[in-house]
């Protein structure tokens, strides 16, 4: 255990640094349509060029569109190269992409005094930069899709239009749970609902209206507006909100985005961040749900991963769940999942400070199969065969950790994007040098790690989860495996007027309720042996308090 921890101390200091590091975004490249309001808004579905100058460090670019009458302006570069050119010069030129260079069809509309170009595919392709270097040319160049040239092209019929090709804005640095899956006996206020806006122009913007839209399960819509007056050029702001309360099992959708009606076509990552998280029956999670193996590259020698969890109240862990992307490279070597917890008190990250609470050990067969999920079940490690209990406000840390000659590489999720939550990960190579990783970074890459804690209330969230609990002894199950009948012995301090007994499923559902009447000192049997092997819920509502045992049927 004492290389364990070792591990997992120098992971956590790394992880704890990685958190303190951000990126910057890429410049990027918007058509903004002023006019007409039929077409108005943020076009962001285009690309710029290589050459000529590049926008991120230009004033907003404003004229009118005007198309070329040689629509691919691909004759040689002189004064008659675009038959319209007097219609070009102080505006946007509109050029067909044709059997020339980007950079002679910039270059004629340049001659003519066009003030930038925007060249049209020709069918239905995406954008792509415009390669190529070409120090004459002095007006910048964009691409956009057919779809929207056609949009264009026929709004020219019916009058002029005005547009702006720039970036006022980029947000970043959205946040939006405090993890990406949360028990719904673990739901708390999210305090820090925030996104960080840039003005990337060189000019003050003015009146910016920033909003956060956060949809639940049952598509109920919760808005957020908050102004900004002034936003200095080149400078960022961080946007706070008002704080949310999740109320149900499912999946919330939370959409940042800027200056409200009008701005449309958002790109993600551009003028909006949109994530999700979910509200689950019974377990906890950083990961995104997709599998991105290659993201996560061990070389050979000792590994450790692990996530981090943020208990709000009382319950007990049940489970761990991982996968391993090549399980071929150590079949017959063990893995080893352990429960950490840090304790409360704790001023500095060192061994007197954290406790191992839960383990298991898990031997790789051929039988296991690359990036599939294995649960298995989690030990108290001071008192084997008990639950593992999870104290409120209490800080945990799910490790799988590896001791080795073998290269080793775990399941992971590659697009979650939640700063404060992340992976920790390290290598050590056979020479012993140490390399590192957190989700932080790389597309915010998180490990495939998840904390099974016993369900608060059926999964419907429901129930408070403040309620008090009853002791160890006030409930039993016997026996325990079961496989025909299981007996739950009561034994209450006070008479109950009314008992609940559920069955739940691992998931979280309700497959069999009991009540009972005035009940104090008295056994309840329950036919399991239609069940399914495998774990199950006890969930004992009295008039004391409440309490999950968990239950395995064989």
């Amino acid at each position: 255990m004492k290389n364990s921890l070792t591990k997992f101390f120098k992971s956590l200091c790394l992880f704890a640094l990685g958190l303190l590091m951000t990126a910057t975004a890429q410049a990027q490249v918007g058509l903004i349509i002023n006019s007409p309001s039929d077409l108005s808004g943020i076009y962001t579905d285009i690309s710029s060029a290589s050459f000529g100058p590049q926008l991120d460090t230009l004033d907003a670019i404003t004229g009118n569109i005007v198309a070329t009458v040689s629509e691919e302006a691909c004759t040689v570069l002189d004064a008659n190269s675009i038959s319209n050119g007097s219609e070009i010069a102080g505006n946007i030129a509109l050029i067909n992409r044709g059997t020339c260079e980007f950079q002679q069809k910039t270059g004629n509309a340049q001659e003519h005094g066009a003030i930038a170009v925007i060249i049209c595919l020709v069918d239905g392709s995406d954008p792509f930069i415009m390669g190529g270097m070409n120090d004459t040319l002095t007006i910048p160049a964009i691409m956009i899709t057919l779809d929207l040239c056609n949009q264009i092209r026929v709004a020219l019929d019916s009058g002029p239009i005005n547009a702006s090709i720039e970036n006022p804005f980029n947000l970043s640095q959205s946040t939006a749970a405090y993890a990406n899956h949360t028990p719904c006996g673990q739901i708390r206020l999210l305090e820090e609902l925030t996104t960080t806006i840039t003005n990337r122009t060189d000019n003050d913007q003015t009146d910016i209206i920033v909003t956060c839209e956060i949809t639940d399960p049952s598509s109920v819509v919760t808005t957020y507006v908050e102004n900004i007056d002034v936003l200095t050029s080149r400078t960022d702001s961080i946007v706070n909100f008002d704080d949310y309360m999740p109320e149900g099992i499912g999946t919330y959708t939370v959409r940042y985005y800027t200056n409200g009606d009008a701005i449309g076509n958002y790109k993600n990552g551009l003028d909006e961040e949109t994530m999700t998280f979910e509200i689950t029956a019974d377990y906890f999670s950083l990961d995104d749900g997709g599998l991105n193996p290659n993201g996560i590259t061990a070389g050979t020698g000792d590994f450790s991963m692990g996530a981090l969890f943020y208990a709000e109240n009382d319950v007990e862990a049940v489970s761990a769940t991982f996968g391993i992307s090549e399980p071929d490279s150590i079949i017959g070597e063990s893995l080893t999942i352990i429960l950490y917890e840090l304790n409360a008190d704790a001023t500095a990250i060192d061994p007197d400070n954290v406790s191992v609470v839960g383990f298991h050990t898990y031997d790789v067969t051929t039988s296991d199969v690359a990036n599939e999920l294995i649960t298995v079940d989690l030990d108290n490690f001071a008192t084997p065969g008990d639950p593992v209990p999870i104290t409120a406000d209490g800080i945990y840390i799910l490790m799988v950790e590896y001791i080795g000659d073998n290269t080793f590489y775990i399941t992971a999720s590659g697009t979650t994007n939640y700063p404060g939550v992340a992976s920790i990960v390290v290598t050590q190579n056979a020479a012993g040098v140490l390399t590192w990783f957190t989700g932080g970074f790389s597309n915010n890459i998180t490990a495939m790690l998840r904390l099974g804690v016993t369900p608060s209330s059926g999964g419907d969230c429901t129930v408070s989860v403040n309620e008090p609990q009853l002791d160890n002894s006030q409930v039993t199950l016997m026996p325990n495996p079961a496989s025909e009948t299981v007996n739950i012995a009561l034994d209450l301090n006070e008479a109950a007027e009314t008992v609940q007994i559920h069955l739940l499923d691992i998931m979280g559902r309700t497959i069999q309720s009991e009540v009972h009447n005035n009940v104090k000192d008295q056994v309840f049997p329950m036919d399991v042996s239609k069940l399914a092997s495998g774990t199950y819920f006890v969930n004992v509502i009295t008039d004391e308090g409440r309490k999950v045992l968990k239950l395995t049927v064989k």
